[in-house]
């Protein structure tokens, strides 16, 4: 069985967006990304971050300082107990100042590139899949490759391009597009039975073929997580990819494409046979219809009864300050100190009142 995959883009989503990140101390990471990356990883997807990097290309930095920021960033996880499975960069653009980097490459996103890289490194199923970034360029690279996508608010950044795509959901933070991955994932399918052979004219793959230009780092050296340990052994006739790689010799710019296009080419193969079974096709309808009515069910995490509460209690403080002032005054003003502590059970009453209507 294929696995299931959260794509995430690094600036904005995980740490701190810096208009170029070129140091390691620079590298702050955004609040509850931790927690949203150990619940996803508890659903049983793999985490793996996908990011344009033209910093390289502008000369800014290296690629080895830039492993450098990505292996301080997996540390940071790590103490944490969160883990990435692997990190791919584009250091390619077309107007890149370095010349080794010059080019329009395929796997630069929003192109879907990476993501067809990791399908065919990682055993993917991109339709089980998702995207979570706060940029434009992260939603169309997911609807590319027909992942379901969500777009976080974004940080504030000159460089991130917003409003023209339409994504599938929008959150606030990482942690909320979590909760709404684990909420709306379409559920598991059954393996669909062989009724038919295989196609005989499918093209044949290449017994060579050469690593592309995209970088890809490994998010647990030492151990696999056990989604990672249990994918299927890769075919003899593919290369393997390289892990934590310091340095990278690019290939020649006639090669970005003829890759690219080899991963385009996989994509559009024939799909098999049990898409065109009619009982498959009503079971899937009907597991779809369940999982939404289980949606329409869940209560959600935000309500105005507890941004009510919240307010209330404030209030509640704010009569407590005022009855110490009026009774620790040089002349303590009896009547005023008693209204402020009447006002403050009054509050507090009401407080208790709001979250427990929330509760039920």
């Amino acid at each position: 069985m294929t696995n299931r995959a959260v794509f995430l883009d690094r600036d904005g989503t995980l740490i701190e967006h810096y208009d170029y990140l070129t140091e390691a101390s620079q590298v702050q990471l955004l609040p509850n990304t931790v927690s949203a990356l150990k619940l996803l990883r508890q659903h049983g997807f793999l985490l793996i971050v996908i990011t344009n990097q033209s910093a390289v290309a502008r000369g800014m930095l290296t690629e080895k300082t830039l492993t450098q920021i990505h292996d301080h960033l997996k540390s940071m996880l790590g103490r944490e107990g969160a883990y990435l499975d692997k990190i791919y960069y584009c250091p390619y653009h077309p107007e890149a100042v370095v010349d080794q980097y010059r080019r329009d490459s395929d796997l630069r996103k929003p192109k879907p590139g990476m993501l067809y890289l990791a399908e065919k490194e990682l055993d993917i199923d991109l339709d089980r899949s998702w995207i979570v970034g706060d940029d434009d360029r992260d939603i169309e690279t997911g609807k590319a490759a027909g992942c379901r996508t969500i777009m976080l608010e974004s940080r504030g950044s000159s460089l991130v391009r917003k409003g023209q795509s339409n994504p599938d959901f929008t959150a606030v933070n990482l942690q909320e597009a979590a909760n709404l991955i684990i909420h709306h994932n379409r559920p598991e399918e059954p393996p669909a039975e062989q009724t038919t052979p295989q196609i005989e004219d499918q093209p044949e793959k290449p017994t060579e073929e050469k690593l592309p230009e995209a970088i890809e780092q490994t998010g647990m050296p030492e151990a696999l997580p056990p989604s990672a340990e249990s994918q299927p052994t890769q075919p003899s006739t593919e290369p393997q990819s390289s892990q934590s790689s310091i340095e990278h010799q690019p290939t020649q710019p006639e090669d970005d494409n003829t890759t690219s296009h080899q991963f385009i080419a996989e994509r559009e193969k024939p799909e098999a046979s049990d898409q065109t079974d009619t009982e498959t096709l009503l079971a899937r309808i009907l597991r779809e219809l369940k999982a939404i009515n289980r949606d329409r069910n869940m209560p959600a995490e935000f309500s105005i009864g507890k941004l009510m509460a919240g307010v209330v209690q404030m209030l509640v403080i704010v009569c407590l300050v005022m009855a110490f002032r009026f009774g620790t005054s040089p002349e303590p003003q009896t009547g005023a100190t008693q209204n402020c502590l009447l006002l403050a059970l009054i509050f507090q009453t009401l407080t208790l009142t709001l979250l427990a209507i929330h509760r039920h």
